[in-house]
């Protein structure tokens, strides 16, 4: 039986593009001499239903010695336990993770290092997601102080999604 490294690729929006987790996983397998067989794109929020299910197929599809290759472990899930609980059940099919930007390689097993180094870094994607969130908010409000109008224009003419409808 052959094992298999697959590249798993999310982003939340559709005006996102999944070229540059791509080429950041090309460019790691390079380094490290390993084949990506099989990239799996997911377009959706990681707190979507959608996502988790299609996350969950992948991670049924996957056996005993095979690799995920993801750009970042923030790909896998929302939260801290969302991430925790994806990453327990690879380790627990004996499926080895590769998360790039944070350089996890979980060979799978689980020893108390490797459970440690998943609380961190699945903490600290969800303290940079809050952040940014708040920092945006910030922005917003202190552009609305100063006067400014958000969101389209009232009566600009442009594209609408209900547009032929």
């Amino acid at each position: 039986m052959r094992m298999q490294t697959v590249a798993y690729l999310r982003v939340s929006t559709g005006g996102q593009d999944l070229a540059q987790q791509q080429l950041a996983i090309f460019d790691y397998a390079r380094q490290h001499r390993l084949t990506v067989e099989t990239f799996v794109e997911a377009r959706a929020s990681a707190g979507s239903s959608t996502q988790r299910a299609q996350l969950l197929a992948l991670i049924e599809t996957l056996q005993t010695g095979d690799r995920l290759m993801v750009s970042e472990l923030s790909r896998l899930g929302r939260s801290l336990g969302q991430i925790l609980q994806i990453v327990e059940r690879l380790l627990q099919q004996g499926v080895r993770l590769v998360a790039m930007k944070e350089a996890i390689r979980f060979e799978g097993q689980q020893t108390l290092q490797t459970k440690a180094m998943i609380a961190l870094f699945g903490l600290f994607a969800e303290v940079e997601r809050d952040l940014i969130a708040e920092r945006t908010r910030e922005g917003l409000a202190a552009a609305r102080a100063k006067g400014k109008r958000l969101g389209r224009p009232k009566g600009a003419l442009g594209k609408s999604k209900l547009d032929g409808k």
